[in-house]
């Protein structure tokens, strides 16, 4: 924030102000299929970003993968250190999903069995412990379902052992336009 007085001369910006962490986040839904019928499109890699579903890429690692089965889509864990919640139903009114509706990774509450039912509108919560790298936390929502696919929006945190999922409504930046205080 700057303050300018009644002459026009304008102060150095203060620093009080404290910027969150960047949250990677998906920028479009991302497709994902039955691991039956497509096996290179099924699985996810949070740490990969917007790559993270390409397995055709020298060791791809992914964190979950999807299986259908009777017709009903779910999700496994792809490798040990993934740990699933559902964290249940997230639309508005009109059965949009509000993805900003987790904010926050809890400490406890994951399956014991790494494979839950996916559901439309409800938000996953992954815990994602990468030794050495520390334990790292996603979200993904469910956008829409198909008869092999699942399409999802996620967000990953970078910094390990912060469960923040969202970006803070305000997040401390001050507005563009400097305040004026007389003096």
């Amino acid at each position: 924030m700057a303050a300018v007085n009644s002459a026009g001369r304008e102060s150095a910006l203060s620093y009080e102000f404290v910027i969150d962490a960047p949250l990677p986040h998906s920028l479009a839904p991302v497709r994902l299929y039955n691991i039956s019928t497509q096996p290179l499109w099924s699985a996810f890699d949070f740490s990969e970003m917007d790559f993270g579903r390409d397995q055709g890429q020298p060791n791809f690692n992914a964190d979950i993968e999807i299986h259908f089965q009777g017709g009903v889509p779910y999700v496994h864990t792809a490798r040990g250190g993934v740990f699933l919640q559902d964290f249940g139903v997230f639309t508005d009114n009109d059965g949009y999903l509000i993805f900003e509706g987790v904010s926050w990774a809890p400490a406890d509450g994951y399956s014991i069995t790494g494979v839950l039912e996916l559901i439309a509108g409800h938000i996953y919560v992954v815990e994602l412990d990468d030794y050495p790298y520390g334990t790292h936390y996603a979200k993904f929502g469910v956008v829409t379902m198909g008869s092999d696919f699942v399409e999802i929006i996620w967000a990953y945190q970078t910094i390990s052992g912060l469960p923040e999922l969202s970006v803070p409504e305000n997040d401390g930046r001050p507005d563009s336009t400097p305040e004026i205080i007389s003096l």
